[in-house]
């Protein structure tokens, strides 16, 4: 009796917050405008005084969408866990979905897991390109960036094995799903490649005087877009399906 009490304290001193579809989308749409706004705003400092040559520099660094191992690959890695773990979440439902759906469910976690790792180890440019570079050399136009070689026909061979998987799901969430995969490889790698391709002619962009910093910012954001559309797309098949998502912690 006293454990059962106990347990029932326990609950009752934990606060808790419903994360439905549609604030969570908020949420993460909100983080989002941070993280653009303070790139913005370290590029219009860096034009007005360049600030990449003062003390401040290291604020640059920290807000640029274009560095890595700063805030927004913090939030942008962070993202892709959280999309892991809602696919987990849906593979280990039984009543939800069958057993040939959770193999499907549960490679997309361990796919997004791992570009979670990538993102915030830098392992596509870090490691494969700088591997890719020594061995073959520096790319010309498009694939002047020669991480990505690899990883493009790894994408549509993955592509191609889950177009079963997604003409099996209702056209509402498998749309979305489909969404989200074409707004962000459309910036981790379209428009990678176009500054691949401007980089490789000369340039002809950036931020103030060319427009690289305006490209990486259209890049990286739609990145988290698509990571945005994808969350929403998971916490709505989650939610559609009965099952709610919330957060407990403890309260005095």
């Amino acid at each position: 009796m006293l454990k059962n009490q106990a347990r029932v304290d326990a609950y009752d001193s934990l606060a808790q917050v419903n994360l439905s579809p549609n604030s969570l989308l908020r949420s993460l749409l909100k983080i989002v405008a941070v993280v653009v706004l303070s790139h913005v705003v370290v590029h219009l400092a860096s034009a007005a005084f360049d600030i990449a040559s003062t003390p401040l520099a290291g604020f640059f660094r920290f807000f640029d969408m274009g560095a890595e191992a700063n805030f927004p690959t913090y939030i942008s890695a962070l993202s892709l866990l959280f999309a892991s773990l809602l696919c987990l979440l849906i593979a280990r439902q039984d009543s939800l979905i069958s057993r040939s759906r959770r193999r499907g469910w549960m490679g997309l976690a361990i796919g997004l897991f791992l570009m979670s790792f990538d993102e915030a180890a830098m392992i596509h440019d870090g490691v494969v390109g700088v591997f890719l570079e020594q061995a073959f050399g520096t790319g010309e136009g498009v694939f002047r960036y020669t991480w990505y070689i690899p990883y493009i026909p790894l994408m549509f061979v993955l592509a191609l094995v889950y177009i079963p998987f997604f003409r099996r799901l209702p056209a509402r969430y498998s749309s979305l799903f489909v969404l989200s995969g074409v707004v962000y490889f459309g910036g981790a790698l379209g428009l990678e490649m176009l500054e691949s391709y401007g980089t490789s002619a000369g340039g002809f962009f950036l931020y103030g005087r060319n427009m690289t910093g305006l490209l990486r910012l259209c890049e990286e954001s739609l990145e988290m877009l698509g990571i945005v559309i994808l969350i929403y797309s998971l916490a709505r098949y989650l939610a559609d399906a009965g099952h709610v998502l919330e957060v407990r912690f403890p309260v005095d």
